[in-house]
């Protein structure tokens, strides 16, 4: 009986805290009227360049006896220069017979130089991968106020390894 009287003591000293912590006593995290100030997603503009683009890609087993394939897309290099507002980039990588993977990347106002554009692997049942290679379509694409611009669209290969 006491160690449950105690319990319901030690939750309820628990949600009293909880409850101080994140009411109006503590001003330390505001949230502005109208919502978080800054440009959106996808509006104003920037000049954008591919440094380079993988031309291959592989599709590999995983390590220590793992029933998994990785596709593992190497990365791409831009030059950004005269951003405004919040431009995205997005870096994706489609192959219709498996599946598509896409980065997405916000830019911010003032930046510029070389920026590393990478994906993150992607996981494979071995049972879906039944070829030894395979073809892909690598994109870049740039979306700013002025709409939706496509800055590279090529094939790629897909080597699968192991």
């Amino acid at each position: 009986m006491e160690r449950s009287r105690a319990a319901v003591y030690a939750t309820a000293a628990v949600i009293v805290l909880v409850t101080v912590a994140s009411g109006p006593l503590v001003g330390a995290v505001t949230v502005p009227e109208g919502g978080v100030s800054g440009p959106a997603p996808g509006t104003g503009s920037a000049t954008v360049s591919v440094v380079s683009m993988p031309d291959r890609a592989t599709l590999e087993p995983g390590q220590y006896g793992t029933d998994v394939y990785y596709l593992e897309v190497p990365d791409a290099a831009v030059d950004v220069s005269a951003v405004t507002g919040q431009p995205v980039l997005t870096y994706s990588l489609s192959v219709p017979e498996l599946k598509s993977r896409s980065s997405v990347f916000f830019l911010r106002p003032g930046e510029q130089g070389q920026k590393e554009l990478s994906m993150d692997r992607l996981s494979f049942d071995p049972g879906a991968v039944d070829r030894e290679r395979y073809i892909g379509q690598l994109r870049l694409v740039l979306r700013a106020s002025g709409g939706e611009t496509t800055l590279y669209r090529e094939p790629v290969v897909i080597e699968v390894t192991g």
